[in-house]
């Protein structure tokens, strides 16, 4: 897992993530949840590396958590969809963040009220040791004249990325730091995604993961978990492409072998920035 924190959490800022894995056995992963960890601004590191926390092994870990959040369908408050399936050699990723700011949420409503109706996660995409042109859209080759078109799948040299439509929205207030317990659910969210600035030459494409501002307030939390898995018959294998991870990346896996494209970079554009779809 990797995350940083943005602005000034005491007056309006937040932490933003994002937690990967391979699933490098021989069974399928079944699970409503996952685990994650935060910070605010001024808060120091922490040191998991002596075996305390079964969720992580870092000695450089985010100070907030274990917190347990929902991935799968919400209704009422409750996590009651059906368990995500993640089968040998899937690769998962997360993508999370919390806000921070005024009880009486003076600076989101400022850009609701002036017709924003987004925030962007964006995560810069590079290849290793491939080539970018086997890159499809939508099951079709990309052209940058589609980049508006909102994108569920991405198949890109043998793996298959499937965006859901919905993403959930929960507190943190009350939430339990025993990696067990669900964290408090709002409700769940539409969400929007746009593949754009493909160059072959350096190698890299952007994905925009664009969120609804309504909903976000003090110690709120948002949570996307879309799929990648290898295609069928393609004959890429993800436990290939695993580099043992440093004690530094606890139990996130990084990914380095060129038959996968990892994200390689995240940047946050939150309540400061145009927003994108108003």
């Amino acid at each position: 897992m990797t995350g940083n924190v943005y602005g000034d959490t005491d007056v309006s800022g937040g932490y933003f993530g994002t937690a990967s894995y391979i699933n490098t056995g021989s069974t399928t992963i079944r699970t409503k949840t996952n685990i994650l960890y935060g910070s605010k601004s001024n808060m120091g590191r922490v040191d998991r590396s002596h075996g305390n926390d079964p969720n992580s092994v870092s000695p450089i870990g985010a100070p907030l958590g274990p917190v347990s959040v929902c991935i799968t369908g919400v209704e009422n408050g409750k996590c009651t969809g059906d368990d995500r399936e993640f089968p040998p050699s899937s690769y998962k990723f997360s993508l999370f963040g919390s806000y921070f700011g005024p009880s009486d949420n003076t600076y989101v409503n400022q850009f609701i009220s002036q017709g924003k109706k987004h925030f962007g996660f964006r995560s810069l995409v590079r290849s290793n040791g491939f080539d970018l042109s086997t890159l499809q859209v939508n099951g079709r080759a990309y052209d940058q004249n589609q980049v508006n078109e909102d994108v569920t799948t991405v198949e890109l040299d043998g793996l298959h990325y499937k965006f859901p439509k919905k993403y959930n929205l929960g507190s943190t207030v009350g939430a339990k730091t025993d990696g067990v317990t669900i964290a408090p659910l709002i409700e769940t969210k539409d969400v929007h995604i746009r593949v754009h600035g493909l160059d072959l030459q350096k190698g890299l494409v952007y994905i925009d993961y664009v969120f609804e501002l309504d909903g976000i307030a003090n110690e709120r939390y948002f949570i996307y978990d879309p799929d990648v898995t290898v295609i069928e018959g393609d004959g890429v294998s993800l436990d290939t492409a695993v580099e043992a991870p440093s004690v530094e990346e606890s139990h996130s896996v990084r990914v380095t072998a060129g038959a996968l494209v990892a994200p390689a970079l995240v940047i946050v554009t939150m309540l400061l920035a145009e927003a994108m779809l108003s």
